[in-house]
C-alpha cells in the first residue's frame, strides 16, 4: 500500500516532475553535464510537466536574450539520452520519462506587459485621480 494513496490526482507528476527540475539544474549548474555549444549561456530549467502515467515530461527551459532558441532546444533535445541516463540514475521510476524541450516565454510576456504599463498613456490612466 502507497502512503501516496490519500493524495489527490496530479500530485505525484508534480512531485516527480520537481524532482527531474532540481537533477538536472543541479547538474547544468555544476558543470557534470557538459554541454558545449551552451556553456556560455546562464540556461534555467523553469518547470518541468509530466504526462499523467509518468512516459512524457515537457521541460521548460528560461533561455536569455542573446542565445538562439531554436539551435539551444536542439542541443538539449540532442543530449536528451544524457538526461535520462541521469535521471535514471537519480530516481527509482520504473519507466524514464522521454524528454522534450520547450522555450519558457512566460519571462518575455511578462515583461512586455510590463512595458505597456510604462508607456505614457497608460500610466497617465493609472495615476490620474479621478472625481467620482
Amino acid at each position: 500500500m502507497s502512503i501516496y494513496k490519500n493524495q489527490p490526482k496530479g500530485v505525484r507528476q508534480k512531485r516527480v516532475g520537481e524532482q527531474i527540475q532540481r537533477l538536472l539544474a543541479k547538474n547544468l549548474v555544476s558543470g557534470k553535464l557538459y554541454i558545449p555549444k551552451i556553456d556560455k549561456f546562464f540556461i534555467n530549467i523553469s518547470h518541468v510537466e509530466l504526462s499523467a502515467d509518468l512516459r512524457h515530461a515537457k521541460i521548460f527551459l528560461s533561455l536569455p536574450p542573446d542565445c538562439d532558441p531554436k539551435q539551444t532546444l536542439e542541443v538539449f533535445q540532442l543530449n536528451s539520452a544524457a538526461f535520462g541516463k541521469l535521471i535514471s540514475k537519480h530516481t527509482s521510476l520504473k519507466y524514464i520519462p522521454v524528454l522534450k524541450f520547450y522555450e519558457d516565454t512566460f519571462q518575455h510576456k511578462a515583461d512586455y506587459t510590463e512595458s505597456l504599463f510604462n508607456t505614457p498613456l497608460v500610466r497617465k490612466d493609472l495615476y490620474e485621480k479621478t472625481d467620482e
